[in-house]
């Protein structure tokens, strides 16, 4: 039994033994009394989790606050180029979440602008932390990041990320119509708004059901695959000169992923506003629609090329169309 019924029950018993002795209590004073100690008694049995979620809420208040305050602190710096001419580098690159847990490890790459790369590796080899590293989530970094030679820590947020557009796994959608979804409420080019719902796949849903579509809270009135294609047309519509995805094709049938990835192709589309892509899967076999790019296989935080042994001494092997022989580089 609760405090709350056992309160019930002694105001009961007490409100009884009154009106039995003589007291001048009477049912409806009983029942009244009863019901006021509910009053009572609810708002104290609350206060544990009251204080239980005031105390969780001010420890995400100061993390949420450290992070606009870091935000603020690299509001300044270096004006990145809207499109890159020489690419992006990491030298050395070392990264954890906890200072005894390094998610990436010696980390050095070149990716050249104007081509595609693909980093594949199995779950958590350290590919999302890459590409959260990219988009400046992270300063604390060891090694070198330079976006054509400026170091990532000097440059403004406000430029790297008019630079720089990241495609998440997991999808946000507003509760809006497809348009606004697409558009992220501004106003924007006819041909342009065309020209990225067909690169993104979504050409024949919109000629079902128009741009006016009600998307739903966080996408309800969507199919998982169409969720991403929409991320994907904000994303190409957005102009960013470096398109990151994280496994942004995860949910679409293969047909479709390799039209939307060829879209992304330079040579294929002369409208690609992209200059350099970055894709990423959990494992080889899981990106045949970017088999053709140049390849990096993330494994343990590093980055090996194909074929090469991994600890465990097992050998990675190539997806289907791309030669055992190839390195990446």
């Amino acid at each position: 039994m609760t405090a709350q019924g056992i309160s019930q029950l002694s105001v009961m018993f007490f409100g009884a033994w009154l009106a039995l002795s003589g007291r001048g209590m009477t049912v409806g004073g009983i029942l009244m009394a009863t019901q006021l100690m509910n009053s009572i008694a609810q708002p104290i049995q609350d206060l544990p989790s009251i204080f239980a979620a005031r105390r969780a809420s001010l420890g995400l208040v100061g993390k949420l606050a450290q992070m606009l305050g870091e935000n603020r602190e690299r509001m300044g710096g270096v004006t990145l180029p809207a499109t890159l001419t020489k690419g992006i580098s990491l030298s050395n690159v070392t990264f954890g979440y906890d200072e005894n847990l390094p998610v990436l490890s010696g980390l050095s790459a070149e990716f050249a602008a104007g081509g595609c790369y693909a980093v594949v590796g199995v779950s958590g080899s350290g590919k999302s932390t890459l590409l959260s590293l990219l988009m400046g989530a992270h300063s604390n970094y060891g090694g070198q990041i330079a976006f054509d030679g400026c170091e990532l820590r000097d440059a403004s947020l406000e430029s790297l990320w008019a630079t720089v557009s990241l495609v998440r796994q997991d999808t946000f959608l507003f509760d809006a119509t497809l348009r606004e979804n697409v558009t992220m409420f501004t106003h924007v080019d006819a041909a342009e708004l065309e020209s990225a719902v067909r690169r993104a796949g979504l050409a024949s849903f919109v000629a079902a059901h128009g741009m006016d579509y009600p998307c739903g809270e966080g996408g309800s009135n969507l199919a998982g695959g169409e969720r991403q294609r929409v991320c994907i047309a904000r994303s190409l519509l957005h102009g960013s000169g470096v398109l990151l995805l994280d496994e942004a094709t995860s949910a679409l049938d293969q047909e479709t992923a390799d039209q939307v990835t060829r879209s992304w192709t330079p040579g294929s589309c002369g409208s690609l506003t992209a200059s350099w892509c970055c894709a990423t899967a959990a494992c080889a076999s899981r990106a045949p629609s970017t088999s053709s790019w140049p390849c990096r296989v993330a494994t343990s935080g590093r980055s090996i090329p194909w074929g090469s042994r991994v600890p465990g001494g097992r050998g990675v092997a190539p997806p289907a169309g791309v030669p055992a022989e190839r390195r990446c580089g």
